[in-house]
């Protein structure tokens, strides 16, 4: 219970929490684009950049066969608890 004239005084992390505890947070290595075989020095230098283009929803980086089966997969699932509710109705 926290009386009505006195703030509330939040615990700061240090370091950053995985919200999910089953996950690992991921390893992201950033590296230059450039073909050009420069001293290491300007390559600290340079400014990583990303694109992507945010007016399309994202799509998940699949193996093509890998999708194809998760798609298989759920068809099936959505087919057999389809027959499953048709078959309580009768």
């Amino acid at each position: 219970m926290v009386s009505k004239g006195k703030p509330v005084a939040l615990k700061k992390r240090s370091t950053a929490r995985c919200l999910h505890p089953s996950r690992r947070p991921a390893d992201i290595q950033m590296l230059s684009t450039s073909a050009s075989t420069s001293s290491a020095s300007k390559t600290d230098q340079e400014t990583l950049t990303m694109e992507f283009d945010a007016s399309r929803i994202p799509q998940p980086f699949l193996d093509p066969d890998l999708r194809d089966r998760m798609l298989n997969l759920r068809e099936s699932e959505f087919s057999t608890a389809t027959h499953t509710i048709g078959q309580n109705n009768e």
